[in-house]
């Protein structure tokens, strides 16, 4: 199961060089609200006019705690390592 307590996990355990490119501060927050995490759609296709309605990619955000810059990571692959972390257990 997808928890705001797994994807931390997840990114405490893979992401290893976590600074900030605008402010090169070390403190990010999972876009989400209490134990919700929110999932971004990402729009994958070129013509602006379809984009409301084509093809997304799923994405989990992070927000810098100071300047607010946004990085995603892909949600599907994030699943996919928590439950393999999960089974290693």
């Amino acid at each position: 199961m997808l928890t705001l307590n797994n994807i931390t996990r997840f990114f405490e355990q893979k992401v290893k060089h976590n600074i900030c490119p605008s402010c090169n501060s070390g403190q990010w927050s999972v876009i989400g609200e209490e134990n919700n995490v929110f999932v971004v759609k990402i729009p994958l296709d070129q013509k602006l006019e379809s984009m409301a309605i084509g093809p997304h990619m799923p994405a989990i955000g992070l927000m810098c705690q100071n300047c607010y810059y946004l990085k995603f990571y892909s949600y599907n692959q994030i699943v996919a390592s928590i439950e393999q972390m999960d089974e290693n257990k």
